[in-house]
Order: structure tokens, then sequence, then C-alpha cells
């Protein structure tokens, strides 16, 4: 839920399934859990009719900020626990190990 509010709504399952790096069959077990608890709606892509787009219903936004508020009191313990000057500073190479994911799971397989 929180990927389709923070990239945009309206993805398809093999994008979302490329974008966490699984398996199209498990993001599509995964959208009918969350379509059986009406957290997204599923609709067919107007470009393209063998495709289907992912889309939060209101009951999906609510939970996902309901979950963002209930996270806050975690993020304290972790402000509390933690030297937020060494956190910052694992940011570059965290952000180096995203991209590097990002472009190889990008890449057709077997190219280097």
């Amino acid at each position: 839920m929180n990927h389709l509010t923070r990239v945009k709504d309206g993805q398809t399952p093999l994008t979302m399934a490329r974008a966490f790096q699984v398996p199209k069959t498990s993001m599509t077990h995964t959208l009918k859990g969350l379509l059986a608890r009406d957290l997204v709606e599923i609709r067919a892509n107007p470009d393209d009719g063998r495709s289907k787009q992912v889309w939060l219903t209101q009951a999906g936004k609510d939970l996902r900020a309901q979950t963002i508020t209930d996270l806050v009191g975690d993020s304290m313990d972790l402000i509390k626990a933690f030297d937020l000057n060494r956190l910052a500073a694992i940011k570059p190479v965290l952000t180096e190990l995203r991209i590097f994911l990002d472009e190889r799971r990008n890449k057709p397989h077997g190219v280097d």
C-alpha cells in the first residue's frame, strides 16, 4: 500500500512484482489478499487489455495512514536507541545498494 502511495496508483502487478523483486505469482497472491480485504481495487488497464492495474481503495489509504501513525512510537524508540549521525552516515551506502539492486532487477537476465 505504501508503494502505491509513494510511486503512484495504477501500477500493474508485474511492475509491482519487479519493484519488490518477487515472482509475479507471489505478487498476485498478495494482491488477492488485499483485494479480499477491500484494501485495493484491480481494474482493467485501459492502455493494454491484457493487463490489470492496482489502485488503493479508501480503506487501503486509511489503513496505511493508521499504520504510519502506529509506527511513530517505534520510530521514537529507534531515535533514542541509535545515534542519528551514525544512521545518517550509512545512508549513502544504502542508497548505492538500492541503486545497484534496482538496476540489476531491471536488466534482462544474463546481461551484465
